[in-house]
């Protein structure tokens, strides 16, 4: 007999992103629910390795890069409080940690 163990997760239940520079892994963490909460365009620790290019002109538009996080955080925000109630829970689902990833175990499992 196979048993697997996994983590899942509702929308309310996450209570930061984190955003982790790739040079220096200086991390920076977003709460969903705070609109102030932005991913600045260089690393704020001591590399000041570039994230991303700011816009150079007007306003972001969706899907746009530096939008991306920005559009993210604001539908999760807009998930966690949705103007009318889902009939539906949402909910993450991760393998436990030290598991091997459902895509790689074996097919016989």
């Amino acid at each position: 007999m196979t048993s697997e163990r996994r983590i899942i997760v509702e929308l309310g239940d996450i209570q930061a992103l984190t955003c982790e520079c790739k040079k220096c892994r200086y991390r920076v963490c977003l709460q969903p629910d705070d609109a102030r909460h932005r991913v600045p365009d260089m690393c704020p620790g001591k590399c000041g390795q570039r994230w991303w290019s700011p816009p150079t002109m007007g306003d972001l538009k969706r899907g746009e890069e530096v939008g991306i996080v920005s559009d993210f955080m604001a539908d999760l925000h807009d998930m966690r409080n949705p103007k009318q109630a889902f009939g539906f829970a949402l909910l993450l689902e991760f393998d436990e940690p030290g598991s091997a990833p459902r895509d790689k175990r074996s097919s016989d499992t």
